[in-house]
């Protein structure tokens, strides 16, 4: 009987003779893409030659982030994405989303959903990719559910970045060891001290933008005393004539 190590072996070169083109599907915000780094770096150097395009949502345009601020160069060839809400995507949104992805004739989808993703939402997701047209999946086995507080507290879990390695090796993909992890792990952080610079970068410019602005603006030049009481003469409303007011005069 082969053993497991063998199985993943054959398993992965039969996705290397046949995925030309691979979907990686990562949800959330920029730092669910930062702990997906290392998975990506193991998907890339697994298929050097394969086209792969990363598929992520956002909320709303505001949120976006370039691939090239994140992602170092090579990782990826294409960034998708669709607009969704916590309560997930509209169902125009998807339709599109699916006309989108079977144009682009993907044949394997690398599923990284966070650990937290539901059995009834991954068994909904991996139908949605198959109604895309993907035949050949990575990653969506290893989903381990997340402990529950005990007398003690909370207990540890393995990191994210080792949860979706650990899946990855599951579909035969050659992961980093700890040590390489942990690199990683330092690598994406100074990925995100520099996302954290261009932040600040584009906050300054937009302060000084704003600061421009309000310079460039005519400047009010004060009216003599004698034009200022005649604008409140004109500015003030009668409120009676006589004894009566404005109102009356069609009173009587």
């Amino acid at each position: 009987m082969e053993s497991p190590e063998s199985l993943n072996e054959s398993l992965i070169e039969v996705y290397v003779l046949t995925a030309n083109r691979i979907l990686v599907y990562r949800l959330g915000h920029l730092g669910d893409t930062l702990v997906a780094l290392p998975s990506l770096a193991a998907i890339r150097k697994t298929f050097p030659n394969a086209h792969i395009a990363l598929l992520s949502n956002y909320h709303s345009p505001s949120e976006r982030v370039s691939p090239e601020h994140v992602i170092p160069d090579g990782l990826i060839d294409e960034w998708l994405t669709y607009e969704s809400s916590d309560a997930g995507g509209k169902a125009t949104e998807m339709v599109r989303l699916l006309v989108r992805l079977r144009i682009k004739k993907f044949d394997t989808l690398v599923y990284l959903a966070p650990r937290i993703r539901s059995k009834r939402d991954v068994r909904r997701d991996l139908g949605f990719f198959r109604w895309a047209g993907i035949k050949q999946f990575m990653g969506e086995r290893g989903f381990e559910a997340l402990p529950t507080r005990g007398a003690n507290g909370l207990p540890s879990v393995a990191h994210e970045t080792d949860h979706l390695l650990r899946r990855l090796s599951l579909s035969g993909i050659q992961v980093a060891d700890a040590g390489n992890a942990n690199h990683a792990r330092r690598h994406n952080r100074g990925h995100t001290d520099q996302l954290l610079k261009y932040r600040r970068l584009l906050r300054d410019d937009r302060d000084a933008c704003k600061r421009i602005q309000k310079e460039q603006q005519p400047q009010r030049i004060p009216l003599p005393r004698s034009q200022r009481a005649g604008t409140r003469l004109h500015s003030t409303k009668p409120s009676r004539l006589n004894g009566t007011t404005s109102g009356s005069r069609h009173g009587v």
